[in-house]
């Protein structure tokens, strides 16, 4: 099948789908790091001056594609391209929270709490509902995290700034999990968020 795909890619190099087959189909192998190659480096189009493009290049504002790039660079452990690509997402499309949640999580993963407080406030602005308690544990647990440093780089917030964040953030949460079975395991959590 790979073959195929790739014959298929000889004769139609802007066809979409035999490019995403084939990232399908590394992926479903485990191997993340064929499927990234394939969509940034893999060269598919040569245009008129005969310059060769990769897929990424030849559409470069495709979401989709941003997203499956997000991804794997997230499961190959290459968090700094992973943010990269969740920011090209979110330029595309800056409504959606959702894509502003996966950045704020990478990047409380390489300890820049100022950037994952700035995401996580922009998805809960986005969306407060229940359905996006991810951005606000993130919020709560970055806060936690920027107080007991005591300090801050970008955004020049104080400690007392981190301390009102944190608050809003439990309460958002309690909001979400009010009169729910869970609220005791709340409880707990934001317990332990404080020591």
């Amino acid at each position: 099948a790979k073959l195929l795909y790739k014959n298929l890619l000889v004769e139609l190099p802007t066809d979409q789908f035999a490019v995403k087959r084939l990232v399908a189909m590394a992926k479903a192998n485990g191997n993340y790091k064929e499927a990234i190659n394939v969509l940034e480096k893999d060269q598919t189009y040569k245009d008129e001056d005969n310059n060769t493009m990769s897929y990424q290049e030849m559409h470069a504002v495709d979401i989709a594609c941003f997203k499956e790039l997000t991804q794997l660079h997230m499961r190959t452990g290459n968090v700094e391209r992973a943010m990269f690509y969740a920011e090209e997402c979110i330029l595309c499309d800056p409504y959606d929270y959702s894509l502003h949640t996966i950045h704020g999580e990478l990047a409380r993963s390489v300890g820049q709490l100022d950037r994952a407080i700035a995401a996580f406030s922009q998805s809960l602005r986005l969306n407060d509902a229940p359905n996006n308690t991810r951005a606000a544990f993130g919020l709560y647990y970055s806060s936690c995290d920027a107080v007991a440093k005591g300090e801050s780089k970008q955004l020049a917030q104080s400690k007392t700034e981190y301390t009102a964040l944190k608050v809003t953030a439990a309460g958002i949460l309690k909001g979400m999990y009010a009169g729910g079975p869970m609220s005791h395991v709340l409880d707990m959590a934001l317990k332990k968020g404080e020591n």
